[in-house]
């Protein structure tokens, strides 16, 4: 035989959530015939508003929906320098999307997520970075990725492949040095730096 006696050993968290279920509505359960033609939830929550799509059409902004958190936010806004650095939709930042501002958080907030935003050329730089870095990836093992890599880092090295290419008395090989080099360039610009998470 099942009671429904609630434990006395709960901390006060747990005991506040315990108290939650006495106090939920659960009118919800039970669907309506007219309910059944409500095709809402067939629209995707983290589509972006009309007015935020028209910028992004238009080529002026992208955006994103990030996790709503401080630190994630911080993280975005402050911790990376750009292209890679994202803004916080606001009333200021984006005045064409003022009338979607939430009044009591000063951004557009979406289940846990916040819409933030970059200027368009910013996120261009982005793409660009992380299709050649895939282009790399795929190639890695190729002689056309690693002239790729070679050639993509320094202006002075010219870097030929194919079949009637052939090797002279007076052309200076460089390999496994030029791509260590490469690798651990000095001013920290690597290709890898710009792939978000």
């Amino acid at each position: 035989m099942a009671t429904n006696k609630k434990p006395t050993n709960l901390t006060p968290e747990q005991q506040a959530i315990a108290d939650r279920d006495d106090l939920q509505d659960k009118s919800w359960h039970t669907i309506t015939e007219d309910e059944l033609n409500d095709f809402s939830l067939m629209t995707n929550a983290f589509d972006l508003p009309e007015a935020a799509a028209r910028l992004q059409r238009n080529k002026i902004y992208a955006f994103s929906w990030r996790t709503r958190t401080p630190e994630r936010i911080d993280e975005l806004t402050r911790s990376v320098r750009p292209p890679l650095r994202w803004g916080l939709v606001t009333r200021t930042t984006i005045p064409e999307l003022k009338d979607l501002i939430d009044p009591m958080l000063g951004c557009i907030p979406r289940l846990d997520q916040v819409l933030m935003y970059k200027p368009w050329g910013h996120h261009v730089i982005v793409q660009k970075a992380k299709m050649d870095l895939a282009d790399v990836g795929l190639n890695a093992g190729s002689m056309e990725g690693q002239k790729h890599q070679m050639q993509g880092k320094r202006d002075d090295v010219e870097v030929m492949t194919g079949k009637d290419q052939k090797i002279s008395g007076s052309d200076e090989l460089m390999g496994e040095e030029l791509m260590a080099d490469i690798d651990s360039d000095a001013d920290g610009s690597a290709l890898g730096d710009l792939v978000e998470a």
